[in-house]
């Protein structure tokens, strides 16, 4: 794996049913391919240099191949695949690659395999699935055609729920199944027996009208929101605790894209120690050493880069919490919506790096936190703003509140009306510090009893306002008269 003088290996990426694979080449064949979570993957990579290389024709041909494999097929050709291990275990990955699809071998016949290779040399089992268990080119090598005695389902690096889901994607030994009744250890071919993962799970449709459903905004507040973010490609909600932001980034993304595709949403949250290290790239402790690995940010882009036809949403929370020059470095300025696909060069590695275009960067702002500093003005250039307020008034709200049909409900709602008012009017605080309406979004009909109302406003509300009104007591006690008297 040289390259140059260094010890290089190139990695690339697919997603795929189980999880993201990491592919490796020596840039000519692959070299190790890893699923998500899977043992192993450290020691495969100790003492290289790691360069990702997402357009090595190696990683296309094998897109290529997993693309067919989990549709269900057999792919009829193979990419060029270099192997690296002791000549035992060069013996065990020779005899995988040899095993048909939809067929499976036991620990026991491998032995006995290369016992008749060896001229009747005797071989231990054991030995066989340590061998089997550093494979390092996981499902192009099959090693999870491998089975205990009798068809059971034994070890698998990457784990035994992805094993069984693999032999139930080939259908391996369905033929046995059949013909020999219920073999009493092929119990992972029964879907009730063991949980795996589904290789088609359906993904729910989204849409603008189940947005509005959800989210008490109107439809012109909704076309706004859509038009910011597509416009800057990057959107900060801002308002007070209560408003629904996190709540409705996250189904701004589901209507943008259509579906609730998890796997194209990612939300982290930002605060005080929060760094370019985790964010973008830095140096790691490993069993090795220290590390050169890639931050949440980065691997996300990666991600979206492979797919461009598809929206990916990135969500921080908190985002005024964090260091923002210290947290994006020099990827910031790629923030800006004409920026969007150029490169910069990472301070690192030297790496070209780009935000791609359908990428979109939505952001959660509390504006109520006294102890923020004002809001680094590079970041305001780069995103665009949208004010959540108190919901109460909507359409969605009224229809929640009537449908629980409590006349109790009713006046509290109206008397924290009454007290946003005059929070807003307050000079030392204004309309960015209303009672949202989500802390009274959680309960339904049954369950929306005066000591539950209680419970929210001397739990939650009246420390609120203790803490807006730190310095006027006289505030705080009247609006707590107010509030449980209403309760009594």
């Amino acid at each position: 794996m040289n390259a140059g003088h260094r010890n290089v290996v190139y990695i690339g990426h697919y997603e795929s049913p189980l999880g993201e694979i990491t592919l490796a080449s020596d840039g000519e064949a692959i070299t190790g391919l890893w699923i998500e979570g899977q043992k192993h993957f450290e020691s495969g990579m100790a003492g290289y240099v790691c360069e990702e290389r997402e357009e090595l024709p190696v990683f296309a041909q094998t897109r290529s191949w997993l693309n067919l494999y989990f549709e269900g097929q057999e792919p009829d050709f193979m990419p060029l695949l270099r192997t690296q291990g002791t000549v035992f275990q060069e013996e065990v990955w020779r005899i995988l690659r040899k095993i048909p699809y939809r067929k499976t071998m036991t620990y026991g016949e491998i032995a006995k395999q290369i016992a008749a290779d060896r001229g009747g040399q005797l071989m231990s089992s054991q030995a066989v699935g340590g061998a089997v268990g550093r494979n390092p080119i996981s499902i192009l090598i099959p090693c999870h055609r491998v089975v205990g005695a009798k068809g059971s389902l034994t070890g698998y690096a990457g784990g035994l729920d992805k094993k069984a889901a693999l032999l139930r994607l080939e259908k391996a030994g369905v033929g046995r199944y059949q013909e020999n009744g219920a073999p009493p250890e092929e119990w992972w071919l029964m879907e009730d027996v063991f949980s795996v993962p589904k290789l088609r799970q359906s993904v729910e449709p989204y849409s603008k009208e189940k947005f509005l459903e959800e989210v008490y905004l109107s439809e012109a507040q909704y076309l706004r929101l859509v038009a910011l973010l597509q416009r800057k490609r990057s959107l900060i909600l801002q308002g007070a605790p209560g408003v629904g932001k996190t709540f409705a980034a996250k189904r701004l993304a589901y209507a943008l894209m259509g579906e609730k595709d998890e796997s194209r949403l990612e939300f982290i949250q930002f605060h005080q120690n929060y760094s370019y290290e985790d964010f973008m790239m830095g140096y790691r402790p490993s069993a090795e050493g220290f590390q050169l690995q890639k931050g949440i940010f980065y691997r996300f882009c990666q991600k979206a880069l492979r797919h461009p036809k598809q929206t990916y949403f990135f969500l921080i929370d908190e985002i005024n919490r964090g260091n923002i020059s210290k947290i994006f470095g020099e990827v910031l300025m790629l923030l800006e919506a004409e920026y969007r696909g150029q490169a910069v060069t990472l301070a690192y590695n030297g790496e070209k790096f780009c935000i791609p275009e359908n990428v979109y960067l939505i952001g959660m702002m509390n504006t109520t936190d006294r102890s923020l500093a004002t809001l680094d003005y590079a970041l305001r250039r780069r995103f665009a703003f949208f004010e959540m307020r108190p919901a109460f008034e909507t359409e969605g709200f009224r229809r929640y509140q009537k449908s629980l049909q409590n006349p109790l409900f009713d006046a509290l709602i109206k008397r924290i009306q009454e007290l946003n008012e005059e929070i807003e009017a307050d000079g030392s605080l204004g309309r960015g510090f209303g009672i949202g309406h989500s802390y009274f979004c959680s309960v339904e009909a049954k369950s929306c009893t005066k000591e539950w109302m209680r419970e929210l406003v001397e739990g939650e509300l009246l420390p609120l306002l203790r803490e807006y009104w730190f310095d006027e007591e006289g505030k705080v006690e009247r609006w707590e008269a107010n509030l449980l008297g209403l309760l009594e």
